[in-house]
């Protein structure tokens, strides 16, 4: 009993912060995180992929395997995801639990009519189903077909990260988990159909009412389904969400969950990387809203699994920073810094310079590798190129344009964070031309960018509003900002049915605070102040 009553206090406060949240949402910020979470979850791997780390794996049960078998399983990885476009080939990953009229499971008959052992059926697939009903199976059946999908327009885990191909196994124990994944399913399917989603919205009404109940309990409010449940229901949000620009999002819930969830020393994959894919949103949201703090040891959990995005040869060819300053090829480190780089410290400074280097140095191999992938997608024999055994014949044709579309997206975004620091460096030398002349080539850019992935639209393209907003707030051009929100209105109105202006307000706030305070710490006018020479 003593026991249950803590789990009660702890979880009173959690439930109460995490449902006032889901009262009312904020399009542009569940829009960028979520971006954000699909661009970045190579990078933030709960594995740790880095090439500095040792060479053995560790499994969910504790115990270590060796690298050719943490191969072997990535092979097997790669020969799962493709094998519905082998027409069939690989291994099967879902299957439906046989159900006899006593409601019991029965194991499945093979052809001669005998019962398959047990241990067969562990080691071959992976049964998903924990509740044998039509509903669930229907539910199951449905988030299977869309997690499939490898058209970049309609592909969940190009978008949203990996950690959605996680789901499947845990649906059944977690309504809310349940309620926000059918949301999700029929959100995908209005979107393809490109109809007003009028059943979408009603699902996820049902699902913010789940995820309510859930959170009003002590046993599942902290659960990693529930977390799940949230940056599922924070993706559906980013195309159903309302207009108002006051509302703020599930950050601050968040942050309530994790502080008392027993996520810090866990072992288990899935929680781990849960955390890495729904630390990125969170952050990012943290930049404009004060109420959303992460607790140090998450920032520091994310900055010790991120991998450079670059690999070691194209860091070794950029210029080195500072000792001790942000490295070339990481975006996580310069973005739990934002927050208080958007808060005016005249002492910050040098660091700010220092991680507006260092992004700019990583934008500018992106730029070249992203140049490199156009021209490979306009190859004629494409599968000459790419003979790597674990990716099928028939699915060669389609990297290089999967590659053009990884390049353009990591080279958007971090055109985004860049131009976020040149904003606030000119907030501080508001006559450097250095800065305005380097802000006045972004925005041309990003419009540019944004232009050419309008074919993805729209999940595969679901980072333009994101870098749209970043150069709108940052951008003190009155021109470009016109044609920022010319290209917002041109690709993007349809899906956020407000002006780029709206979509900004909290972002641009923060950027207006800061040049205001910047300025009258000088006693001077924007047109009085003095130019200062750019380090």
């Amino acid at each position: 009993m003593a026991s249950k009553e803590v789990a009660q206090k702890q979880s009173s406060g959690v439930g109460q912060a995490a449902s006032d949240t889901v009262k009312t949402v904020t399009e542009t910020a569940s829009s960028a995180g979520a971006s954000l979470a699909g661009a970045f979850s190579g990078s933030l791997s709960a594995g740790g992929h880095s090439s500095n780390k040792k060479t053995t794996t560790t499994t969910s049960s504790g115990s270590q395997i060796s690298k050719k078998e943490a191969d072997q399983l990535y092979e097997e990885r790669i020969e799962d995801e493709y094998a519905k476009r082998e027409g069939g080939s690989g291994k099967q990953r879902y299957k439906f639990k046989h159900v006899n009229a006593g409601g019991g499971y029965s194991p499945p008959s093979d052809d001669n009519g005998r019962r398959s052992s047990k241990s067969s059926q562990a080691s071959s697939v992976r049964v998903l189903s924990r509740t044998p009903s039509s509903e669930a199976g229907l539910l199951l059946s449905e988030l299977v077909n869309k997690l499939e999908i490898k058209d970049i327009r309609f592909d969940l885990c190009w978008a949203y990260g990996s950690l959605l191909k996680e789901v499947p196994p845990r649906l059944g124990r977690n309504a809310a988990l349940d309620a926000a994944v059918i949301a999700l399913t029929t959100s995908c399917t209005d979107l393809a159909a490109r109809r007003k989603p009028h059943n979408a919205l009603i699902k996820y009404g049902s699902a913010l009412n789940a995820l309510r109940g859930v959170l009003n309990d002590p046993a599942l409010a902290t659960a990693p389904e529930t977390l799940c449940a949230i940056y599922v229901i924070w993706i559906c949000q980013s195309w159903l969400g309302e207009e108002s620009p006051a509302n703020v999002g599930h950050g601050s819930g968040i942050v309530q969950i994790l502080a008392t969830a027993p996520f810090r020393n866990s072992k288990d994959p899935f929680e781990r990387m849960l955390l890495a894919t729904i630390a990125a949103p969170v952050i990012f949201e943290g930049m404009f809203n004060p109420e959303v703090q992460l607790n140090p040891w998450v920032i520091q959990y994310v900055l010790d699994i991120e991998s450079p995005i670059l690999s070691e040869d194209d860091i070794k060819r950029a210029k080195p920073t500072a000792p001790g300053m942000p490295k070339v090829g990481c975006i996580m480190s310069c973005i739990v810094r934002l927050p208080d780089f958007l808060r005016y410290n005249p002492e910050l400074l040098y660091e700010i310079r220092q991680n507006y280097l260092a992004v700019q140095e990583t934008s500018k191999i992106l730029r070249d590798k992203f140049t490199a992938a156009a021209a490979a997608m306009m190859d004629p024999n494409p599968e000459i190129n790419y003979q790597d055994p674990r990716i099928p014949k028939s699915l060669r044709s389609l990297v290089p344009m999967r590659m053009h579309a990884f390049y353009q997206r990591s080279y958007a975004l971090y055109l985004a964070l860049e131009i976020m620091l040149n904003g606030v460096l000119r907030a501080y030398e508001p006559e450097n031309i250095v800065l305005a002349s380097e802000a006045d080539q972004m925005c041309g850019e990003i419009i540019s960018l944004c232009h050419q992935a309008a074919m993805w639209k729209p999940m595969g393209a679901g980072w333009i509003p994101l870098c749209l907003v970043a150069a709108w707030s940052a951008s003190m051009d009155a021109m470009r900002k016109t044609e920022l929100s010319r290209t917002w209105n041109d690709l993007w109105h349809e899906y956020m049915p407000l002006s780029i202006g709206t979509a900004s307000y909290n972002s641009y706030n923060s950027f207006d605070a800061l040049r205001t305070l910047a300025l009258r710490d000088k006693s001077l006018s924007p047109y009085d102040a003095p130019s200062f020479a750019y380090v």
